[in-house]
């Protein structure tokens, strides 16, 4: 029998930081990925010019604040595709994104293929939204937690 999909568990849902600032933005991204967030407003919430973080994400893990709200998502929306039978526009609207067609470009644009071909080519454990298979879909993730070294918060 082929396996089913690998379950990320919590322990690999957290990461190491050096830096307390990006730490902080990553748990706020990690946090409120659902909802309509943008690089400015993670900024806002650090009470941080947006240019700093920026600078600061991009020394720390060598990609910008946006690139991180988007690759969240798009991990989370092949999860959706991968455990439940929700559409890609239902899937699209509980990520928080403008328009479904945002979302396929997305995708694509990050996976190489289309959501329709990825939900197709990866074998699936059925959500009891809509599925009918009977196998239970792996609970939702908890925030993401951010580890950061004591050294990082004596600065």
């Amino acid at each position: 029998m082929p396996p089913l999909g690998v379950v990320e568990r919590q322990n690999t849902n957290m990461f190491a930081v050096k830096d307390l600032l990006v730490a902080q933005a990553l748990s706020f991204i990690w946090t409120h990925f659902r909802e309509v967030i943008r690089a400015r407003d993670v900024a806002e919430h650090l009470s941080v010019p947006l240019r700093s973080l920026q600078a600061a994400f991009r020394t720390n893990l060598g990609r910008g604040i946006q690139d991180e709200i988007v690759g969240r998502r798009i991990k989370e929306a092949k999860r959706l595709l991968l455990r439940t039978d929700l559409t890609v526009s239902q899937i699209a609207d509980e990520l928080g994104f403008s328009t479904p067609e945002y979302l396929f470009r997305l995708f694509h644009q990050k996976t190489g293929m289309t959501a329709r071909q990825y939900r197709l080519s990866t074998a699936r454990v059925r959500s009891p939204r809509g599925g009918s298979s009977g196998l239970e879909a792996a609970p939702l993730l908890p925030p993401a937690q951010v580890v950061v070294p004591r050294s990082a918060t004596s600065q």
